[in-house]
Parts: structure tokens; C-alpha cells; sequence
């Protein structure tokens, strides 16, 4: 069985209501799945990977940009290097602001 685990993102900053990693680097592996109520933007800097969405692998290279919806299970994997940013923004912020978090795609 593979194991995943449920992310708790407190973002309490309500000026600036995302988290932000400017730079993730991995080589040959599989990061564990996740799935968390916020919505994700991965974004390759370098290298190539591909991103896991539930049962759907969604290529990842140089400049290319993935959303990961709200609850969706998901991971990262290379079978090379990968250099990867990521943005997780508030689903409550969103919807405040008349944005529809979980029909994004």
C-alpha cells in the first residue's frame, strides 16, 4: 500500500495569503503523495519530472506550469533531476474574492 498524508497549511497572514518555496531540488525519486484544501501551482525551473494528480501523470519540463486542485492527491517524481517552485495560495482568500477555488483547472 502506498501511504500518503493530508497537509495542514495554516496561512495566517491575510495580506499575503499563500505559501511560497522558490526552489525544490530532487533527483531520481518520488516525493510522497499529498492532498491539502488549497490549490498549487508547480512550475519546473529546471530539468524534467512530471506531477501525479490523483490517477493522471502531467509532464513537467523547463517552464512548464501545473495546478493542483483543491483535495486532489497528488505527487512529484523525476527519473533525473528536477528543480521545482511552488505557490499554494488560500482557498478561502480565493472564494472571498469571487474566484471559484474548487472549479480551477
Amino acid at each position: 500500500m502506498i501511504s500518503s498524508r493530508y497537509e495542514t497549511h495554516n496561512i495566517k497572514n491575510t495580506l499575503l495569503p499563500f505559501i511560497f518555496h522558490p526552489s525544490f531540488k530532487m533527483s531520481r525519486r518520488v516525493k510522497t503523495p499529498n492532498w491539502h484544501k488549497n490549490i498549487e501551482f508547480l512550475q519546473c525551473i529546471n530539468g524534467e519530472g512530471f506531477v501525479r494528480c490523483d490517477t493522471d501523470i502531467v509532464p513537467l519540463r523547463e517552464n512548464s506550469l501545473v495546478t493542483v486542485n483543491s483535495d486532489v492527491v497528488h505527487s512529484i517524481g523525476t527519473d533525473s533531476e528536477l528543480e521545482y517552485r511552488c505557490l499554494i495560495l488560500d482557498n478561502d482568500f480565493l472564494i472571498s474574492n469571487g474566484i471559484p477555488a474548487d472549479a480551477l483547472s
